[in-house]
């Protein structure tokens, strides 16, 4: 899996975050959780656009958008 942090992407393995940007997302999280079914994800642009809804509510700004 890859991880995007600040404009670059990481292996899950090689991906770190400081301590207090840890602090802070737990403290304003916006996360979900996709279903998927035979190695689709289930609605998952559905899933994407509340995401987005959820991050923008709590003035989180989400630097990349892929298209779907």
């Amino acid at each position: 899996m890859k991880i995007y942090i600040d404009g670059k992407y990481y292996e899950e393995k090689n991906a770190r975050i400081s301590v207090s940007i840890m602090a802070c997302c737990t403290a304003m999280e916006s996360s979900r959780a996709f279903r998927a079914y035979n190695g689709r994800v289930f609605r998952l642009k559905e899933h994407i656009d509340r995401l987005f809804c959820s991050a923008k509510a709590i003035l989180l700004k989400i630097p990349c958008r892929t298209r779907l």
